[in-house]
């Protein structure tokens, strides 16, 4: 007779299996595990210590002999042990409007219950290992779920951050503030949401004219050949995203004109000063002429008194 044919043990616990024999002459006790030929104990009492949750499911064997005959009978060890959790993966990136599967691998005894949550909500998404999550947006990145399992013995949790990546958005361009005068410098500002984060293309009245990592734009010493519409465009690896655009314009007070206008300007201020120095000189060369042909013609009087 064999007690108790199956034993649940709690993790850690000792247990003592006990098989009454009976028969003349008295019988030999062999205790055996089952896969393995090893004699654990030859009395009629098998202690096993510290069980752990690797026994769970062994089978303990119980033989009986003498010459006249044989018999044995069998008992299941069932360990009961808190849960332990396997989350995968730990973190996971995710392109916008994809898909992804959360596993959560879970062992106990019983078996426990599993809940699946978002950080900031009690909402349970999910009550099996597995956790969906459909056409993930921008909005969902950084977000993190936690699994949760717990059975009367304990309870653990392991948590996944989600990572989104997606093109560029909410695009913003700004201008330095107060009126754009005559030889200031202007600083045009594009800032955008994006992950990874995003390269901006700038472009004046429709031309691409420069690239920056930092969204920044610098003019300096503004004249009127830098109005108009300056528009900014950011970009990653998964595209570009929408524009935006800025139109610089100098303050009216300021009369502004092109730089060849300046050029011409001065240029013919010094062809005049040439004309007027050359209608001076020639004036001068006139004086000094005349001046010069009095000399020649006047001869000097000579008086005689006689």
């Amino acid at each position: 007779m064999l007690k108790p044919l199956s034993q649940d043990i709690v993790e850690g616990i000792d247990v003592r299996l006990l098989c009454n024999t009976s028969g003349n002459p008295q019988p030999n006790v062999t205790w055996t595990r089952q896969g393995n030929s090893d004699v654990l104990s030859s009395s009629e009492t098998l202690l096993l210590r510290n069980l752990v949750s690797e026994d769970d499911g062994s089978v303990y064997t119980c033989r009986v002999e003498n010459y006249l005959g044989l018999k044995q009978a069998s008992v299941t060890i069932t360990i009961q042990y808190p849960p332990e959790i396997m989350l995968k993966p730990l973190s996971q990136d995710i392109i916008e409007g994809n898909d992804v599967r959360l596993l959560c691998n879970a062992s106990g005894n019983p078996p426990p219950k599993i809940t699946w949550t978002r950080q900031g909500n009690s909402d349970v998404l999910s009550s099996s290992e597995t956790l969906l999550l459909r056409n993930l947006v921008s909005e969902d990145d950084g977000s993190v779920y936690t699994c949760r399992v717990e059975n009367y013995l304990g309870l653990k949790q392991a948590s996944v951050t989600i990572t989104i990546q997606y093109k560029p958005k909410d695009t913003r361009v700004t201008i330095s503030s107060g009126g754009v005068k005559l030889g200031d410098r202007v600083d045009i500002t594009c800032w955008a949401r994006a992950n990874p984060s995003p390269e901006y293309k700038f472009y004046y009245n429709n031309k691409l004219i420069r690239w920056s990592s930092k969204g920044l734009l610098s003019l300096t010493n503004v004249n009127t050949e830098d109005q108009g519409t300056y528009q900014c465009v950011p970009v990653n690896y998964l595209g570009d995203g929408s524009g935006a655009s800025v139109t610089v314009t100098l303050s009216t007070g300021d009369k502004a004109f092109p730089v060849w206008v300046y050029a011409a300007i001065a240029s013919g201020i010094l062809f005049l000063l040439l004309i007027a120095a050359g209608i001076a000189l020639c004036r001068a060369r006139k004086k000094w002429k005349a001046a010069d042909d009095r000399t020649k013609t006047t001869q000097p009087i000579e008086s005689t008194i006689r």
